[in-house]
């Protein structure tokens, strides 16, 4: 048993697509734990446990148990484990303990959440999935082209599948049955033994991975050949859904999410999926060192997943966690990327994204990283904006609403939202008829605006007649028929004038009007 401290690492995710439809006030976090799990050591499945803990099996070298807690302590176990069993799935039992398989030694383990292993062996046996029945007992797969089923006293019944089905990842699905993972197919095992197989509409190479019950009452398959998702009914019925996934995504465990979502892991990309039930795909892309392989629905509301790159570990990928990083010191290293793109999370009402080249606005509903160059239209909500304040990787963060803006970004970190939209030519109208009656000021209509909120980031406003430079405040930038107009809620602004170039810091309760010339 070791206890080692732990080293974390925040990464805010990326959503690289806008498909689902959950509202989202804040980016998920990506937080990766390294210290105390033993290098190369192969995480690779991973279920929350009854202690509030999150248990994993290493696969690699003599074969381990751990546990992480929510603030990321590891502890890893091995007395009592056979080595090189190779462990592989593991669940929590009906019995207060985990329970795991040993895919090389041909056993089923179990732990107790005091770190306390006993063995069951299974002669001949290959096991690789497990899931707990709802008749109180444990059932398994064997890559052997069997299922079978473990009672917590250690009794065994073995059940046949097809030759050359080398069933996988196995679930107790809303049907009260299990069901599992085949080649080319998926099964239904009843808690009476009684195996069905569905074939109809799988293709050859078809090699359904990681199965998970969704909210609707369908069984939901990660495809690892061909790159999908796939829905099936408890009749067999199959659906495929890609539209959203990269071709290479090879998407890998599959669990069903706090939300009612279905989230899996993406293990030949550094990414996460989210997919709801009616196929809507939305992608997260994690940092490029994260190879995901299987994800378990924490404690917290969060998803921890395992990572299988060297040296691997455990993430966190949900909203910050209080408390979080109590184990060790940190830094931060955000997927957003330097002057190219950034993240943006609706906060409220209707917002809209055009990306550059684009023919039109589609809506954000969740999120998406934008490249810089698209303009982002919050006349109708607001938008959290998450841009790369570095190359070190730190971020920075700001809430935008009630205008249409373009953003840019450069190599240094400062982040520039130019107000786009609105009719002058009312103000050159405004200005002919009162030239008429008198030589009066242009009115001072206001034709386009924006609000910003942020925290001590990189921020510019573009004004037609100034640019303000915010210090960590609440601001608005109006542009008017006679000038732009900066006003300042809280904080610091300087404002630059594009026309004299002067500079003016105006504080909170101030105002300040770049007059139009003319």
């Amino acid at each position: 048993m070791r206890r080692i401290g732990t080293t974390i690492f925040t990464l805010t995710a990326v959503l690289v697509a806008a498909a689902a439809v959950a509202r989202a006030d804040a980016g998920p976090v990506a937080t990766a734990f390294t210290a105390g799990v033993t290098p190369g050591a192969t995480p690779t499945d991973i279920a929350t446990g009854p202690d509030g803990n999150l248990w994993f099996t290493e696969t690699a070298g003599p074969g381990r148990i751990g546990r992480i807690t929510p603030t990321g302590q590891v502890t890893e176990f091995t007395a009592g484990l056979t080595p090189k069993a190779q462990p592989t799935g593991i669940v929590a039992g009906p019995d207060g303990a985990l329970w795991f398989t040993e895919r090389a030694a041909g056993k089923i383990g179990r732990i107790a959440v005091d770190g306390r292993i006993a063995e069951f062996p299974l002669p001949g046996s290959q096991p690789f999935g497990i899931a707990a029945g709802p008749d109180g007992a444990l059932y398994f797969t064997d890559r052997s082209d069997h299922v079978g089923r473990l009672t917590t006293d250690g009794r065994v019944a073995m059940f046949d599948t097809r030759n050359g089905a080398s069933p996988e990842e196995i679930v107790a699905g809303p049907d009260g049955n299990l069901w599992f993972t085949e080649k080319a197919g998926v099964g239904r095992l009843t808690p009476g033994g009684a195996v069905t197989e569905f074939t109809a509409g799988f293709a050859a190479d078809d090699k359904p991975a990681d199965i998970a019950a969704g909210p609707d009452g369908n069984l939901w398959l990660t495809n690892d050949n061909s790159g999908e998702i796939l829905r099936v009914t408890p009749q067999g019925t199959l659906s495929r859904f890609s539209a959203g996934l990269a071709a290479n995504a090879k998407p890998a465990g599959i669990v069903r999410g706090a939300d009612g979502a279905l989230w899996f892991a993406e293990n030949a990309t550094p990414a996460v999926g989210r997919i709801d039930t009616q196929g809507r795909i939305t992608q997260f892309v994690l940092p490029s060192a994260v190879r995901a392989w299987r994800l378990a629905a924490g404690p917290d509301g969060a998803l921890w997943l395992t990572d299988r790159a060297l040296p691997g570990g455990i993430v966190r990928f949900g909203s910050p966690a209080a408390g979080a990083g109590t184990g060790g010191g940190g830094s931060s290293t955000p997927v957003a990327k330097l002057g190219r793109q950034v993240v943006v999370h609706p906060v409220r009402g209707t917002v809209r994204v055009r990306r550059p080249n684009g023919r039109g606005f589609e809506p954000l509903r969740q999120g998406a990283a934008i490249a810089v160059g698209s303009l982002v239209d919050t006349r109708r909500g607001a938008v959290r904006l998450t841009s790369a304040l570095d190359a070190a990787g730190h971020i920075q963060s700001g809430v935008f609403s009630a205008g249409l803006f373009k953003v840019t970004q450069g190599r240094r970190g400062m982040t520039d939202l130019y107000l786009r939209g609105g009719g002058f030519a009312r103000c050159r109208a405004g200005r002919a008829r009162t030239a008429v009656a008198s030589a009066a000021r242009p009115r001072r209509r206001t034709v386009r605006w924006l609000w910003g909120r942020d925290h001590s980031g990189r921020f510019r406003t573009h004004g037609r007649d100034s640019v303000a430079t915010v210090r960590g405040t609440k601001w608005l930038t109006a542009d008017r028929c006679d000038g732009t107009l900066t006003v300042v809620k809280s904080g610091a602004v300087s404002v630059r004038d594009r026309r004299t170039h002067r500079v003016v810091v105006v504080r909170a309760g101030g105002r300040h009007l770049a007059r139009r010339h003319g």
